[in-house]
């Protein structure tokens, strides 16, 4: 099991294939402080135990905006979890995990939602 977190303005952890998770809370604060309302910030535990990660060599280009990882998880055929290198909306470079499959998703668990001002 691996902790990882994951900032949004939602009160319960929005599950759904593209879910993206950070290793680190702090650069999920950093995504929870781009959004509006109330922030959240969810940690998680994921057992990688069986899913299919792999890693992209292309990350964030932030001089292009641009995120091949982001692409539609049909462009990544027989992965579960892609990891990739990213940026959070405040400039901090931090590795993340992007869920792509319902695999990915069930093997994730909610441990605690911090609400933060």
């Amino acid at each position: 099991m691996v902790t990882m977190y994951h900032g949004t303005s939602s009160a319960t952890l929005p599950v759904h294939a593209g879910l993206c998770l950070t290793g680190d809370r702090d650069h999920a604060a950093d995504y929870a402080a781009a959004c509006y309302g109330t922030r959240y910030i969810h940690e998680v535990a994921i057992d990688l135990t069986g899913l299919t990660v792999r890693d992209l060599d292309a990350g964030y280009d932030r001089d292009a905006n641009d995120a091949p990882a982001d692409a539609d998880p049909a462009d990544f055929p027989g992965a579960d979890v892609i990891v990739f290198a990213d940026e959070t909306p405040a400039g901090h470079r931090h590795t993340t995990w992007r869920l792509l499959t319902p695999a990915a998703l069930a093997a994730i668990t909610t441990i605690t939602t911090t609400e933060e001002n």
